[in-house]
């Protein structure tokens, strides 16, 4: 079970890395934030640098002794080496073996914890959120990707070598060619922010439709969502398409995991909740076998990841 390992009011620099967008915030493991966050633009080809950077901005507040730094980052990580093998880029751009533990901790002479963004976040919700009052949770983030964690009895799966719940991976699609990190048919090929734009170019390349979103010339998740809002019918339909890969996607998820809860975030989802909940809701049935979860945006938000890095400390990992 979760529990405590050191001082509830002890200080810790959270760090939260995205493909896209990089956190920080000093706080404590009860979950209280004691600097303003720090935000910026990931920069995965001198992260070392950038944690670097964050490190020293959170030594200016002279006050706040670090007893620990946390570390929460996209991709795929070597629990044992601490080391992120695998970091994609908001472009799709792939970063191996950064090792973040040996280099911090060399420097600084302090903890480094390091864990999956999204595993960390599960834990931020069952250690903060609303994850408390059910045995196993689920939390599934759409951003520039789309990543996942589970957590059961208290405990956080993490797999042989800590790389379990990629969700994102899981196929919607066997048929297709479009594919995310060479899986074929995956469900952030066409859900993710970084998936939605590459799934409806091709389709646009396919069609020859009366829409407005022609007209983009580098068009984005954001411009299918503005327009289906304006009343494109293209677009609405894109979206209602969207709607079922996401429904296959939470699906598989919950047949494999029969969760209680799960909670959403990510940009993707916090942007555009009812476009994104609507049709999850009114699909989900025609995907899943077992009792049906609850499923809700997270309360915790955009800093679901700072959480769940504070929340690292309480967990044993």
């Amino acid at each position: 079970m979760i529990k405590s390992q050191i001082g509830l009011q002890e200080k810790v620099l959270a760090i939260d890395i995205g493909s896209t967008r990089l956190q920080a915030v000093v706080g404590t493991h009860n979950g209280e934030f004691l600097t303003e966050v720090n935000c910026q633009f990931t920069q995965p080809a001198r992260l070392i640098e950038q944690i670097d950077e964050v490190i020293q901005w959170a030594q200016s507040y002279s006050k706040f002794d670090i007893s620990s730094i946390n570390i929460s980052s996209t991709g795929l990580i070597s629990k044992e080496d601490g080391i992120i093998t695998s970091l994609d880029s908001s472009e799709g751009s792939e970063y191996n073996n950064i090792r973040v533990k040996d280099e911090i901790e060399d420097k600084y002479n302090v903890n480094v914890l390091l864990m999956n963004d999204c595993n960390s976040a599960v834990l931020g919700e069952w250690v903060f959120g609303e994850g408390s009052e059910y045995n196993t949770v689920a939390h599934v983030s759409i951003s520039t990707g789309i990543g996942g964690g589970i957590v059961q009895n208290g405990n956080l799966l993490t797999g042989e070598d800590g790389q379990s719940a990629e969700i994102g991976l899981l196929t919607v699609d066997y048929s297709s060619d479009h594919s995310s990190c060479g899986v074929k048919g995956a469900w952030e090929a066409y859900c993710s922010g970084r998936g939605i734009p590459s799934f409806v170019a091709q389709k646009l390349t396919q069609e020859n439709s009366d829409s407005s979103l022609y007209s983009y010339n580098s068009l984005s998740a954001k411009d299918l969502f503005y327009e289906a809002a304006q009343g494109d019918d293209v677009a609405r339909n894109y979206l209602d398409q969207i709607g079922r890969y996401n429904a296959a996607g939470m699906g598989n998820l919950i047949n494999a995991y029969n969760p209680g809860l799960v909670t959403l975030s990510g940009s993707v989802v916090l942007n555009n909740q009812e476009s994104i909940l609507n049709p999850l809701y009114e699909y989900l049935d025609s995907y899943v076998y077992v009792q049906e979860p609850d499923i809700t945006v997270s309360k915790l938000g955009e800093h679901i990841g700072l959480y769940g890095s504070l929340a690292l400390s309480q967990t044993p990992l």
